[in-house]
């Protein structure tokens, strides 16, 4: 159009690339920051999708950065694993197996969930897992461990931590 966006599928392009399969295309609400909108339908219930396709031993990448750093955040679905990474300030943050587990600070987890934290990290505040009610709750409770210990505990003052097993109080 004269304002130089590129339109597929419309002639009414509203950012600079407006893909549009489908019915006639309506204002998506883009804000000014918006490069790329990809819209199949006004219709309630019509579904869109964006394909990445790779090799069959390769990944399919999508990279989040700046100018200084293009690639500071990244996806990355792993087509020879079958796994999902997903990186912030350029280091890998957590995998998705095939199988479904999940590794935080792990690439290969051999739990539901397994955590892992960076070495030297071991104390309350970097804990393992911390479970809190809500933001501003005094109340938490925290997994970690250290060089010769495993710790369960709570950052609740005058709070016991109460174990139970079917229904009973074991400790």
């Amino acid at each position: 159009d004269k304002d130089g966006n590129v339109g597929i599928g419309t002639n009414v392009p509203q950012v600079p690339l407006h893909a549009y399969g489908g019915g006639t295309a309506t204002n998506v609400g883009a804000d000014a920051s918006t490069v790329a909108v990809f819209q199949r339908s006004t219709s309630t219930g019509a579904n869109a999708a964006v394909e990445i396709i790779s090799g069959n031993n390769a990944s399919a990448r999508i990279y989040f950065g700046d100018e200084d750093d293009n690639n500071m955040g990244r996806i990355y679905y792993d087509n020879t694993a079958n796994s999902m990474d997903f990186y912030t300030d350029n280091a890998e943050q957590v995998t998705i197996l095939s199988s479904g587990n999940v590794g935080i600070g792990y690439n290969a987890p051999t739990a539901k969930l397994y955590i892992k934290q960076a070495t030297g990290e071991g104390s309350e505040a970097a804990s393992h897992l911390r479970i809190q009610g809500s933001a501003t709750s005094l109340y938490s409770l925290f997994f970690y461990l250290d060089a010769t210990s495993a710790y369960i505990g709570t950052a609740s003052t005058g709070r016991n931590i109460r174990m139970y097993c079917g229904g009973d109080k074991d400790i």
